[in-house]
């Protein structure tokens, strides 16, 4: 049994109890195993920016999945002296684009500080909420200024519901982060 999985053993068989995130026989499958599983052999970045005609060349930075055809893609867009920005797109079966959403500086529920790089990184949170709909977190590290953060989006389809910020000055983290860009992993 893989990924942290607990082993049962029956007569001549096992089974393997898995943990919620992943699947198979041995549960050997999981959300970001398929994810990037899919994304390498059948998506082609080159296409997919070209499909959403955008020619960024920090686009796809960061990725993540929300479910099989959904995924968020960052752009921190740094080249261009942005606050960066981006997209929750929707897949066809055959990984082409059927609809997506920017989001950016203009229509980002929250103020950026200045060169936030927003989308720098993403990361699928689950249903954190326990609405029905996968949350995700995105990293803005306020390059040059070290004033990052991180924003915890609870989405619902595309849009965001509502939204949390951790700094690295919020209360009850108080933490002296000297040197690194808070919101850049996540």
């Amino acid at each position: 049994c893989e990924n942290g999985a607990t082993c049962i053993d029956s007569s001549n068989n096992y089974i393997c109890q898995c943990l919620s995130t992943f699947y198979g026989k041995n549960c050997q499958n999981g959300p970001y195993i398929y994810c990037i599983k899919n994304i390498i052999e059948n998506i082609n970045f080159f296409t997919l920016k070209k499909d959403i005609n955008i020619q960024k060349q920090e686009f796809g930075i960061s990725i993540t999945y929300i479910n099989n055809y959904k995924i968020v893609v960052g752009d921190r867009m740094l080249h261009q002296g942005s606050m960066g920005q981006f997209y929750i797109i929707d897949l066809y079966q055959n990984y082409t684009i059927k609809d997506y959403i920017l989001y950016n500086q203009d229509n980002f529920p929250s103020n950026l500080v200045t060169k936030a790089a927003l989308g720098t990184s993403i990361c699928n949170m689950g249903d954190m909420n326990n609405d029905n709909n996968i949350d995700i977190a995105v990293g803005a590290p306020g390059i040059s200024t070290n004033s990052g953060a991180v924003y915890l989006l609870f989405l619902n389809y595309f849009y965001i519901k509502h939204y949390t910020i951790i700094t690295k000055d919020s209360n009850n983290f108080n933490h002296n982060i000297v040197g690194i860009y808070f919101g850049y992993r996540i």
